[in-house]
């Protein structure tokens, strides 16, 4: 495939034979003037809807620790179950509803979807049972499949790509606010516990579905609608913004809906590996909105405290999320910022990761990384695939496809905070970090003029690239602590302990051997600029995530199973009752280590040659 992949979409389908389409020279102050009455009449409006959206999307989070389980007598991973059944009809309805949204207009889609699931929010809190409380979830999903993409695609016909960022991070900031202000809710409903006979959870899913549905009608009147009829321009305001459009946009319009369109866009690499990026990130952004109070409340708090100490850390990731937009969208630079988001998530990740070797303070820190950095990065992932779009149906299916496929990544972090593995969450806190390093893009500027130059090229991508080392690397320190940990105490007491069994200097070895190969590992690669080549960089992709995840797993399962053997360095004698019991644990872990050392091994086998 050449690296020289065209930014709007393939060969041109039809050429704009308007002059005013090319470079034009359109009155400043007349455009400065059209773009704030855009700002002052689209971006407010789309960040009320959102918003509810939102908490209607993540109040089970609330819920949860207020009552709903024990009132549904919901057990086990029945919570799991009721999260990712909402993303069954939110996927698959994705894109035929944005391609429904074509032949509407705006504001009678988007209210009324929006009165359809703000009404079955309120039945949710009137359930009596898990069934119906999955039905509920269901419909919902498929109600606001459309609301999102439909929303993305509006602010993307309103907007020339370079500024797009800064509105689209406003708008998508309702859905950080919606975590601090669910909780901030949560918190003020719980009070009316026992009212009427409804618990402090029901109350949540009715007075937010009851404010949903009043605001969604409201709304009928005030979403714009296309820019060709948009009435709070005059016509003049309305020529200008359609021919500044254009020209942004000039290179293909694909607005009819034919054979030639589809293969068009269906074929075109960028969709694809925006999906893939979007569903690595997502997975950390859904992660902190559904588990967040729960992690709070097994840090030791009551529900209600639990509640208020979420909001800070969704105010602190509105500020990151608002500050990376403005800089994106000034440097003219997206892949930097995204980059640096996931940076800042896997320090979070680590940390949580090592989450019994620290204090409350920390870990309580750490979810500020883990929201902040996901919240960085989100956003901007959304806005390069728009920049890469033209045309109505291009950009529409493309927004579709993006954030309906890529919302697969809500039915992993469904699923990963797995209730066995509480409060320490291995597989959760270890998937999400190895998701978040799912795909790195490298972004060509191909105009090479020091004055920026909106044109597709701007945003080119130059395919499917490698790994940044710094992805690895900063997996590796949490190990290589955790490593060194173990070792330690592993190896004092099995030097030390009168009737040490001989097992135990096994378990010593093999994580002294991880450990020195971990070390070998970082060395490498902080000192590549990149894998040796594209082959290579796809093969190491999957495999160090596997095996890096491998490791974090085991490290957590042999931390535990220390733990409930009380082994510490200062421990002069054996329990060998215990120690028989966990002998075939102890075994078990033995060979998983020794697999991850052979990995490991010829992975930088691979590396070096």
């Amino acid at each position: 495939m050449s690296d020289k992949i065209d930014e709007v979409g393939g060969p041109r389908i039809s050429q704009d034979e308007n002059p005013k389409s090319e470079q034009q020279a359109f009155n400043p102050i007349l455009e400065k003037k059209v773009i704030r009455k855009v700002d002052r009449n689209l971006v407010p409006i789309l960040f009320l809807l959102f918003l509810c959206a939102f908490i209607d999307r993540i109040n089970i989070g609330n819920a949860r620790i207020q009552g709903l389980e024990a009132d549904l007598n919901m057990s086990g991973e029945d919570y799991n179950i009721g999260l990712f059944t909402f993303f069954i009809l939110y996927i698959l309805l994705e894109v035929p509803c944005n391609i429904l949204l074509k032949n509407m207009r705006p504001s009678l889609f988007l209210s009324a979807i929006m009165t359809g699931w703000g009404i079955v929010t309120i039945c949710q809190g009137l359930t009596q049972s898990f069934a119906g409380l999955i039905a509920c979830r269901v419909i919902i999903g498929g109600l606001e499949a459309g609301f999102f993409p439909a929303c993305v695609y509006l602010l993307s016909m309103y907007y020339c790509r370079h500024e797009l960022q800064w509105r689209f991070n406003l708008f998508f900031s309702a859905s950080i606010v919606a975590g601090a202000f669910s909780g901030l809710l949560a918190y003020a409903i719980a009070h009316m516990d026992g009212i009427a006979g409804y618990g402090g959870w029901r109350w949540i899913f009715i007075i937010e579905g009851a404010a949903t549905v009043v605001i969604a009608i409201w709304s009928y009147w005030m979403i714009p609608d296309w820019p060709e009829t948009a009435k709070f321009l005059n016509d003049d305001e309305r020529a200008l913004l359609v021919d500044r459009l254009a020209a942004d946009k000039k290179d293909t319009h694909m607005n009819t809906w034919d054979k030639k369109t589809a293969k068009r866009i269906f074929s075109d690499v960028k969709i694809y590996l925006g999906i893939l990026m979007y569903m690595g990130i997502v997975t950390t952004s859904y992660s902190g909105s559904f588990f967040t109070p729960t992690i709070l409340r097994q840090l030791g708090w009551t529900s209600i405290r639990a509640q208020i100490m979420s909001i800070p850390i969704f105010l602190f990731a509105t500020v990151c999320a608002l500050v990376s937009a403005i800089a994106s969208d000034k440097t003219k630079h997206r892949s930097g910022f995204i980059l640096g988001g996931c940076l800042f998530t896997t320090v979070g990740y680590v940390i949580l990761l090592n989450m019994m070797s620290v204090s409350v303070a920390i870990r309580y820190m750490a979810l500020f990384f883990i929201v902040g950095g996901g919240y960085i990065a989100q956003p901007i992932v959304l806005v390069w695939v728009s920049n890469n779009m033209a045309g109505h149906y291009k950009l529409g299916v493309a927004s579709a496809m993006q954030i309906g496929f890529g919302n697969i990544g809500g039915i992993i972090a469904s699923n990963i905070f797995v209730t066995t593995q509480a409060p320490t969450y291995p597989l959760g806190f270890g998937l999400g970090l190895g998701l978040v390093w799912l795909l790195h893009i490298h972004q060509k500027k191909y105009d090479t003029s020091p004055r920026f130059n909106p044109s597709p090229s701007i945003f080119r991508i130059s395919g499917l690239a490698s790994m940044d080392p710094l992805s690895v690397s900063a997996s590796v320190v949490g190990l290589l602590g955790a490593g060194a940990k173990i070792t330690s105490c592993l190896w004092t007491f099995a030097t030390n302990a009168r009737d040490a069994p001989q097992l135990a200097r096994h378990l010593v070895f093999e994580v002294a051997d991880i450990t020195a190969a971990l070390g070998s590992l970082q060395a490498y690669v902080c000192g590549q600029a990149q894998a040796p080549g594209e082959r290579g960089a796809l093969i190491l992709l999957e495999h160090v995530l596997a095996t890096l995840t491998g490791c974090v797993t085991t490290f957590s399962d042999l931390q535990s199973l220390m733990d409930r053997l009380n082994l510490s360095p200062e421990m002069g004698t054996i329990d060998k009752m215990k120690w028989a019991r966990q002998e075939s644990n102890i075994a078990a872990i033995v060979q998983r280590l020794q697999n991850h050392k052979s990995s490991l091994t010829l992975m930088l086998t691979v590396l070096q040659w």
